[in-house]
């Protein structure tokens, strides 16, 4: 019987216990931490302008409860520039009658620090970004069971740890904050410097007025609070402490990526035309079956309208979006499109279509991941199905709001689903998107299944969330130190932290998990820039390095019990990430399979006129075949066994 499990939930810096001070010998209050969802700046925000800000984590107190995603709005008092007769720029802000979930009762806020994270040096293990991190875990003959479960906050914001008093502008340069120095009590920022402005994503700490004005201290009936300590702390600040340094201890000084030393790794170099294999076994056209390539369509990323998966060693799951025009009625208030999904099973050694099934999504992400034992999850309308042999329903978990994401560690005990949950009402939805010029933030439901797709676990926290990276042991976390290095680690299930890597990085890492149980790192070389790829073992050992051309458009991996695969995307000339391109300047794919024992490479596969699509490439459950589309086929090849 699984244990009952307890899920606790960490924010960035100053987003979880926050201790404030009236006085020496008065009660403790905990700040409301929040994020400015837009950039603001004097010129363009004037008297009455709304500011709408972020709840960073639940909060509660004197009766008022304020949960964590929840979007308030503030106005601008005052906003002025600096100019020949005008030396000072000012900005002033309140938040008054903010309304507490639940109740009729309202609350004046006041803004007593502000924090911009990218005006700040990161210190060690400041996480970025955080992660989903699933503890004390048990995996034994009864099945998968839990002691207990910590899942972070994913905020992508780095845990600085600095002491903050009120008053505080850190991050911002040239700028200073008087707390009630505004009109109707707001508080004003200034700068003789500069014209005021805040970034967007700058984190605001707010408290009763009641905590900034307590009566009775001065002649005028209230005084501005003075000095309080924040800090991440249980109890009180003992008196005369108005200073308290949350930095972490120094790490040792930071180790690189552990060499690539033979015979148990390999250097992935660049292949050789007699290397590489371009006839396919076997190709099977798709266009008639209903596939329509868009090569001149505008992107801005690699899409997921192609995917391939096994059903068992004889039977492959094609699936593709057809692009012909459908009802949408279904859609949503938020915008979301649409979209249809043809699924075809063929038997590949006879060519023969076994079932045929049109699927509706509704929304544009990543909608099928094989499973071991030859099976497929796949993403349909409002469900998850499992699809074994034949296209047979397995299993079918119903979803009550729209699919962020799912992630799978690479044996398939766990897997982590986060649902998208509506915080605003439709009037609120449609002025956060007219003033923010995007989609507003909402919040994610995660949760946790385990082998027999039983849910073990579940908890809310934002939308801005990085997915998890799983592994058989634990959940990896990635760490971000000072001048550009970085620290991967390791929580176990059993409750331990190891660290699996240490190395420093131009660009921000990116990792995935795939089986059998191996983890891909991206990462840029610091006097270069030149992007730089590492498959390692989750106890930090190097399976494969290599180094992508500059023309190289994307890179993924999966694998099996014995094999894995890279695929890679070429374009015809470099391509700068954010850039808008079309399918036609792909000029090539490559998928190069290598043992996952040693890094060997086994085979290469290139191909011509690939679709734009992260998907669209399985290897068989036996590791003997390799399927990709590429030119309106689906192509097999076979894998060698060494």
């Amino acid at each position: 019987m699984t244990s009952k499990l307890i899920i606790a939930f960490f924010v960035g810096a100053f987003a979880g216990i926050a201790s404030f001070a009236e006085t020496s010998d008065a009660g403790v209050h905990r700040p409301v931490a929040a994020e400015v969802l837009s950039y603001m700046d004097v010129h363009s925000y004037h008297h009455g302008s709304p500011v709408y800000v972020k709840v960073k984590a639940a909060w509660e107190e004197q009766g008022c409860y304020f949960f964590d995603g929840q979007v308030l709005q503030g106005r601008v008092e005052l906003a002025t520039w600096r100019g020949k007769d005008q030396k000072e720029s000012q900005l002033a802000i309140s938040f008054p009658n903010m309304r507490c979930v639940g109740s009729k009762a309202t609350l004046n806020l006041v803004l007593v620090a502000v924090e911009w994270e990218a005006g700040l040096d990161k210190i060690a293990d400041s996480q970025y970004p955080s992660v989903v991190q699933l503890a004390n875990p048990r995996i034994g003959t009864n099945g998968f069971s839990m002691d207990g479960m910590t899942m972070m906050a994913l905020n992508q914001r780095s845990r600085n740890q600095l002491p903050l008093k009120a008053g505080d502008v850190l991050g911002v340069d040239g700028v200073t904050l008087e707390i009630g120095g505004g009109p109707e009590r707001s508080s004003l920022l200034k700068s003789t410097k500069r014209d005021v402005h805040l970034e967007k994503e700058s984190l605001l700490l707010l408290v009763p007025e009641s905590v900034a004005f307590p009566k009775g201290h001065e002649t005028g009936g209230t005084r501005p609070l003075e000095r309080p300590s924040v800090g991440n702390l249980p109890g009180p600040v003992p008196a005369g402490d108005d200073t308290i340094s949350l930095k972490a201890p120094p790490l040792p000084a930071p180790v690189e990526f552990q060499p690539c030393e033979p015979p148990v790794c390999a250097v992935d170099l660049p292949s050789s035309d007699r290397e590489t294999h371009g006839t396919p076994s076997k190709s099977i056209g798709i266009r008639e079956l209903g596939y329509a390539p868009r090569p001149q369509q505008q992107l801005g990323d690699l899409d997921d309208d192609e995917a391939l998966g096994w059903l068992g060693p004889q039977q492959l799951l094609i699936a593709f979006n057809p692009h012909r025009l459908i009802d949408r009625a279904g859609q949503t208030s938020t915008g979301t499109a649409l979209r249809r999904i043809h699924a075809i099973v063929i038997e590949p050694a006879t060519s023969k279509i076994l079932s045929v099934a049109d699927w509706f999504l509704p929304d544009s992400g990543e909608f099928l991941w094989q499973l071991a034992g030859g099976r497929v999850l796949v993403h349909v309308g409002n469900e998850l199905r499992i699809y074994g042999v034949g296209m047979q329903i397995e299993r079918q978990i119903p979803l009550d709001g729209p699919l962020k994401f799912v992630r799978l560690s690479p044996n398939g005990e766990l897997m982590a689903i986060a649902i998208a949950r509506e915080t605003h009402t439709p009037e609120q939805h449609a002025s956060l998107r007219e003033s923010l010029n995007t989609e507003p933030p909402e919040n994610v439901e995660i949760r946790v299944l385990d082998k027999n797709f039983e849910t073990i676990a579940q908890a809310t926290t934002s939308s801005r969330i990085i997915p998890p990276a799983l592994l058989n042991e634990g959940q990896v976390q990635l760490l971000a130190k000072s001048n550009r290095q970085y620290r991967v680690a390791l929580a176990r299930w059993n409750g331990e932290s190891t660290t699996v890597t240490q190395f420093s990085s131009a660009c921000i890492p990116e990792m995935s998990s795939f089986a059998p149980d191996l983890l891909l790192v991206s990462t840029c070389e610091l006097s270069t820039g030149a992007h730089e790829y590492r498959v390692l073992r989750p106890n930090g050992k190097v399976v494969l390095r290599g180094r992508p051309d500059p023309q190289e458009a994307g890179q993924s991996a999966q694998g099996n019990e014995r094999n894995f695969a890279l695929k890679s995307l070429h374009a015809t000339q470099v391509m700068m990430r954010g850039n808008h391109f079309q399918g036609s300047d792909l000029d090539y794919e490559e998928v190069r399979i290598f043992q996952s024992n040693d890094g060997r490479r086994l085979t290469t596969v290139r191909l011509q006129s690939p679709p734009p699509s992260h998907g669209g490439y399985a290897l068989s459950p036996d590791g003997a075949q390799l399927a990709v589309i590429a030119d309106a086929k689906v192509n097999l090849f076979p894998v060698p066994l060494h």
